[in-house]
């Protein structure tokens, strides 16, 4: 999996190189929203970029053996006709990884006071097999830099084990734009990502320059270039704890009920298009919490987005599961299948203290995308499925629990109670996640067991 990411254009920005005015929208933005309890950061649209091919790698289209033309090659051998061949790769899609209370980080302490949290995934990971995996850690990680000060709600700071964890399970890519992402200030944010960095997993979504938010993020799967855009609607409040000089790029902050943000939100789907993406996977974190319906405005950005070329929505921010939408569209004068995920809820939390009803908080589900180059070149989805999963709690004593994610469907299905559930009470909450899951999520697509 290649990243092809990093500006090597730029544009003229005129917000960015109009001080005076820059500060009068940021003026503008935040007097607008203060009524909503936020400040939202309209940002200038990107700076465009090509993405740089490895050497002696073909543009997409052209086989290694030919030249752009279809003549002969450097070495003055006309290549004989190479036939191609359909390319098919799997995407999986997860929702919010929230070490939500003292307990799921009491879970993984070890006697010599490190952290482990393998055993969490370590029966789900038989379900990730993607070609490209991607997960939302809805916390800083490691915010002070130095293994210290870790919390729970309301300001987050986790081990960067978990982080290991998810990469041990097959997870690829951590998306850190959501609303907890500042909790720490920017030292937390810039730790954060450093931690993700250090345990060798990719990530989009916070920046610490400038340039890095320039950077369409647009990955090699196989050949097909995904880009990947990623927002949130909220950061609690929190963007005074960032320098000024970096609020303007730290976080993709965007409101759900503003028109401008809308149209920059199309407008960077048009130019990572431009930029070489071929399939474009939109993460919002976005909406209301512990609701298991979209807002109208939810549905209306999200057709807006798909109209304008986005081809899969990944939404998280709810902590429970909401409805997916597939239907066909006419783009460019083609017709193509697109998905619509409102909300993939916690794929590993621990909120049952919260008491919401039917225990949704520990009800997720994993998006299973297959999407494919055709012989003719074109990409498109092929195929969409969702493993519904389901975390399970278990005491240990004193106040330690275990936690397990589960892929729902196999355990609530099996023919006698499994071993890992004590009781027919502990097993009947993992066969209400599978039933609930579904009937929350509908019947367009279908649902795995495993």
């Amino acid at each position: 999996m290649e990243v092809l990411n990093g500006p090597t254009q730029t544009r003229p920005r005129a917000q960015k190189t109009k001080k005076g005015l820059r500060q009068a929208d940021r003026l503008m933005r935040r007097c607008a929203d203060i009524s909503n309890g936020r400040s939202i950061i309209n940002r200038p649209a990107r700076a465009a970029y090509s993405p740089t091919l490895i050497a002696g790698t073909p543009s997409p289209g052209i086989e290694p053996s030919q030249t752009a033309s279809g003549g002969t090659s450097d070495s003055g051998i006309t290549p004989s006709p190479t036939q191609k061949h359909e390319t098919e790769i799997l995407i999986q899609l997860m929702g919010d990884v929230l070490l939500h209370d003292t307990t799921t980080l009491r879970g993984g302490l070890q006697p010599d006071g490190t952290y482990d949290f393998n055993s969490y995934l370590d029966i789900i990971s038989q379900s990730i097999n993607g070609d490209l995996t991607i997960a939302n850690i809805e916390s800083p990680v490691d915010a002070n830099g130095d293994g210290s000060g870790y919390s729970g709600y309301p300001r987050f700071n986790v081990p960067r084990a978990i982080v290991a964890a998810l990469k041990n399970a097959g997870v690829k890519l951590a998306l850190t734009a959501n609303n907890h992402a500042l909790d720490k200030g920017y030292t937390g944010l810039s730790n954060t990502i450093a931690s993700i960095k250090a345990e060798g997993l990719d990530y989009y979504g916070t920046f610490t320059s400038q340039e890095e938010q320039d950077a369409y993020k647009i990955i090699d799967v196989k050949g097909i270039k995904i880009g990947l855009l990623a927002y949130t609607d909220s950061v609690n409040g929190l963007m005074s704890l960032i320098p000024e000089e970096s609020q303007d790029y730290c976080i993709n902050l965007i409101g759900l009920n503003s028109n401008n943000d809308l149209n920059r939100m199309k407008e960077d789907i048009k130019n990572i298009r431009g930029q070489g993406a071929e399939f474009v996977i939109v993460s919002l974190h976005w909406g209301r919490e512990y609701k298991d319906e979209p807002t109208e405005r939810q549905r209306t950005i999200a057709q807006a987005l798909i109209d304008n070329g986005a081809d899969v929505i990944m939404g998280n921010h709810s902590h429970c599961v909401q409805p997916i939408t597939k239907k066909e569209i006419e783009f460019e004068g083609k017709t193509k299948t697109v998905i619509v995920a409102y909300s993939m809820g916690n794929f590993l939390a621990d909120q049952m203290s919260l008491e919401k009803p039917e225990n949704m908080t520990q009800h997720s589900f994993i998006l299973n995308i297959n999407v494919k180059r055709a012989q003719d070149g074109s990409v498109e989805l092929a195929d969409a499925t969702y493993t519904p999963t389901f975390t399970h709690r278990d005491s240990i004593g004193s106040g330690v629990y275990s936690y397990k994610v589960l892929p729902a469907g196999k355990y609530a299905n099996a023919q006698s109670r499994p071993e890992i559930f004590a009781s027919d009470e502990k097993w009947a909450l993992c066969k209400q996640a599978w039933e609930r899951t579904q009937r929350i999520v509908g019947d367009q697509i279908k649902a795995q067991e495993e």
